[in-house]
């Protein structure tokens, strides 16, 4: 716990998450997520299918579906989405118009957190053909939720994601929890 790390490495902490510590997930920022409407900005060559409620593509570019969900720089999102009738080409995710995700070549629901890491990311989650080759295939049951973290010091808006290294780790100042 926060309460066995003494001296130092207490003071110098920037972040104090439990090991155990989870991911926990903000509300649905997506309208309209299973596309029972036509209520995403379409790009060239992107249709709305209202019998399948999906959208379609033949894209040959990185043209998108787009949705204002309120993107703000910095932050992770996880993003869901189900590809159907795949073609050729690749589709991903883009939160907030910088950070392209995994491109996806096959049928299947893909989810991946993905940070807006850009100072000028826009609100808008993207999901976009990829690069020249294009996507032809269809897209539905879109997601976009943020990505929380309980920091239990309380300073930090980070990820529990990565470690900082402590180059004298076995020194006097190394939290010793007793052994059973």
């Amino acid at each position: 716990t926060y309460a066995e790390v003494s001296g130092r490495l207490a003071s110098g902490l920037v972040s104090w998450w439990a090991l155990d510590a989870t991911d926990s997930l903000g509300s649905e920022l997506v309208t309209d997520g299973d596309c029972s409407s036509d209520s995403f900005g379409k790009e060239s060559l992107w249709v709305y299918d209202s019998t399948n409620e999906q959208y379609d593509s033949t894209v040959t570019g990185g043209n998108a579906i787009t949705q204002n969900v309120g993107i703000v720089a910095y932050k992770y999102y996880q993003i869901t989405f189900t590809v159907s009738n795949y073609a050729s080409g690749g589709v991903q995710a883009n939160p907030g118009g910088y950070s392209n995700g995994t491109a996806r070549t096959a049928n299947g629901t893909y989810t991946e957190i993905l940070q807006a890491n850009h100072a000028d990311s826009l609100n808008t989650i993207l999901i976009k053909g990829v690069g020249a080759t294009g996507f032809t295939g269809s897209v539905d049951d879109i997601s976009v939720k943020e990505v929380k973290i309980e920091d239990l010091k309380g300073s930090n808006d980070g990820v529990i994601y990565g470690a900082a290294i402590d180059t004298d780790l076995y020194g006097g100042d190394t939290p010793v929890i007793p052994r059973a």
